[in-house]
């Protein structure tokens, strides 16, 4: 006879109940990804956010865990980009080169963030920045935020992208 699981995720107790229906999940959904798999978990004991998104991120984490250990048999994993490939950016004539603009800042305010929101916003501010940042575009890691810098006439005069931090970065820990 097996042990009883004790495992937890995000405090949450993981018993064997809970267990076998993740089991039941990984078996009868075998053709999707691990990420929607892990979408199909959160949503089934509601595992979310404060703000009510899914933990995605933290139940696939969770759901790999497990089958590391050999508790669960997950898919195998989709094969992804290999390391050091550059994304691809488009480039459009949105991105070419703007006149100069001259004077102080002052005369530009009130300036405005305006967040990047859709897919069209997204594929400009990947471009501009790939085009103008002399490190290029890359794909950050983790959560992230966009905006355009904006001068009060509607003149985007840069851009700007908040990102989470890294969850586990030795040096910084100690």
């Amino acid at each position: 006879m097996q042990p009883a699981v004790q495992e937890r995720f995000c405090g949450r107790e993981v018993n064997e109940e809970t267990l076998s229906a993740i089991r039941e999940i990984v078996c009868n959904c075998s053709g999707i990804s691990r990420t929607e798999l892990a979408n199909t978990v959160c949503e089934l004991w509601d595992w979310k956010r404060p703000r009510g998104g899914l933990k995605t991120v933290e139940c696939r984490q969770f759901l790999e865990y497990l089958d590391r250990r050999g508790l669960i048999i997950l898919p195998k994993g989709r094969s992804r980009r290999p390391p050091g490939v550059k994304t691809r950016v488009l480039r459009s004539q949105f991105g070419e080169a703007q006149p100069m603009l001259f004077g102080t800042v002052r005369e530009l305010l009130p300036l405005q963030l305006n967040r990047v929101i859709t897919k069209g916003q997204r594929e400009q501010w990947y471009e501009l920045v790939e085009r103008y940042h002399y490190l290029g575009y890359q794909v950050p890691f983790g959560a992230q935020v966009r905006y355009f810098i904006e001068s009060q006439d509607g003149k985007r005069l840069g851009c700007l992208q908040f990102s989470s931090p890294a969850w586990k970065m030795a040096p910084r820990d100690r």
